[in-house]
């Protein structure tokens, strides 16, 4: 199907493939699959039991296949945007891990705390960020809440000009 896809769409329109499977490393060859089939972007979905964590091999073969964006990156399952940053912000861009716990029931200092840090190395660095949570937003976290979130993330986040 991929092929039959690229091969029509080629040239005319940008195209985007989801690959998903039922373990990481099948998902990541039929990623690699259709990167290789000329596709504009690919979308790697891992098996939502797959805890994404500092498996560099994984992140490399992600890379490898194309990937260019990673989501989610869950704080809860130790994932640190900061270090990946590090690591790998000048092939990758990040969307997400501000913790949910935290934008829930963390006192605001420590939520200001863990966005000023997260989004410092990024703003520092020129970009290769987009804000996100860690995952959904519960419904424990308000209105009022998310709105201090977004504030801070506009304070301690945006590029100079």
């Amino acid at each position: 199907m991929v092929d039959a896809f690229a091969a029509e769409t080629r040239g005319r329109v940008l195209t985007q493939v989801g690959c998903t499977w039922l373990n990481s490393r099948d998902s990541i060859r039929m990623a690699r699959y259709a990167a290789e089939r000329g596709v504009d972007g690919v979308q790697v979905a891992l098996p939502f039991w797959t805890e994404l964590n500092d498996d560099e091999v994984l992140f490399e073969d992600l890379i490898e296949c194309g990937l260019q964006v990673i989501q989610p990156l869950e704080a809860k399952s130790g994932l640190d945007v900061r270090r990946l940053q590090a690591q790998y912000g000048e092939r990758l861009t990040f969307w997400g891990n501000i913790n949910v716990i935290n934008m829930a029931s963390g006192a605001d200092e420590e939520i200001e705390a863990e966005i000023r840090t997260k989004l410092s190395p990024f703003v520092a660095a020129g970009g290769g960020y987009i804000y996100h949570s860690d995952h959904s937003v519960p419904p424990e976290v308000s209105l009022e809440r998310y709105g201090l979130v977004l504030d801070l993330v506009r304070r301690h986040g945006i590029l100079a000009r």
